[in-house]
C-alpha cells in the first residue's frame, strides 16, 4: 500500500514534522509531498496522480487550492480513499470546507468540534469523523487511527 500525505509548509508551519511523525507510525510504503516546493498546483497535481497511491491523506486541507477547470477541488478526481485531517476549528476552514467533495473522502475533526459547527461550515462533507486529543502523539494511536481509516473506507 502506497500513502501520499500532503502538506503545505507555506501555509502551516512544523507540519511537516507532523507529517513525518504519521509517516512513521502508519506502517505503510508512504512520501510527504509538501505543496510549497516550488512546483506549480498543476504540476504537483500530476505528480501525485503518477503515483498512483492507495490513499492520500492532507493536513490542514492541503492541496484544496488545486482546482479543476470546472472550479472544484482536484482531489475530486482521485479514486483513491482520502483523509483530511485539520487540527484547528472549523471555521478557520471554512472557505476550503465548502467545496463538494467525493464520497471517498474522509475529514476529521478534533473530537471537542461541535457537530452543529462542522455541519455549519461543512454541509459538502460526505464523511465527517472525529479523533481524539491524543490521537497523534504516539505513534500506536496514530496507527490505530490509520488502521481504522482503512477499514472504513476499504483501502487495501
Amino acid at each position: 500500500m502506497k500513502v501520499v500525505i500532503v502538506i503545505d509548509t507555506a501555509a502551516t508551519k512544523n507540519i511537516r514534522e507532523k507529517a513525518e511523525f504519521i509517516a512513521g507510525a502508519i506502517m505503510a510504503e508512504s512520501e510527504v509531498l509538501d505543496m510549497a516546493n516550488g512546483r506549480e498546483r498543476h504540476e504537483n497535481y500530476f505528480y501525485l496522480k503518477s503515483l498512483a497511491p492507495s490513499a492520500v491523506i492532507t493536513l490542514e486541507l492541503a492541496g484544496f487550492d488545486m482546482k479543476t477547470t470546472g472550479d472544484i477541488i482536484a482531489y475530486n478526481t482521485f479514486t483513491c480513499p482520502m483523509a483530511h485531517v485539520v487540527f484547528d476549528k472549523a471555521y478557520k476552514y471554512a472557505d476550503r470546507l465548502s467545496c463538494r467533495q467525493n464520497l471517498s473522502m474522509f475529514t476529521y475533526f478534533n473530537q471537542n468540534e461541535s457537530d452543529a459547527e462542522v455541519k455549519k461550515y461543512g454541509q459538502s462533507i460526505p464523511n465527517t469523523c472525529y479523533y481524539a486529543d491524543d490521537t497523534f502523539d504516539s505513534k500506536a494511536k496514530t496507527a490505530a487511527w490509520f488502521e481504522e481509516f482503512c477499514e472504513e473506507s476499504m483501502v487495501k
